[in-house]
């Protein structure tokens, strides 16, 4: 008899792995990391993610993530969230979040959604 399921996530050398909840409403990242990446699997909730090429001046893609779901971010995508609902993911990098400086050195902030124009 079969005690459970095993899901594998992410099958790949990474640096950290992360637990981030987040109120209904809120946005997160408006920014580009310059070398790392990350995939966010989201646990609950439900998130507008929005994405496109640095340096485009394209109007950024939409992504609507629910639970279960996956996305990956690659360096050099400018890339927001905005939660629709209470949210828990996980969020598993590239490089080490062990501390502010060496995270902030990589990101470049940017208004891939202006926060004045968020619907919460």
């Amino acid at each position: 008899m079969i005690g459970g399921s095993i899901q594998s996530i992410v099958n790949f050398p990474m640096k950290n792995l992360s637990m981030i909840f987040s109120h209904k409403g809120k946005l997160r990242a408006n920014h580009v990391h310059i070398t790392d990446w990350h995939y966010m699997y989201i646990v609950y909730g439900a998130v507008d993610y929005y994405y496109r090429k640095h340096g485009s001046d394209e109007k950024p893609k939409l992504e609507k993530c629910i639970a279960n779901d996956l996305v990956f971010t690659p360096p050099m995508e400018d890339h927001a969230m905005v939660f629709t609902e209470e949210t828990l993911f996980v969020c598993v990098s590239r490089n080490p979040r062990g501390d502010q400086a060496t995270y902030e050195s990589d990101v470049k902030r940017i208004h891939v959604i202006d926060p004045n124009n968020i619907n919460r």
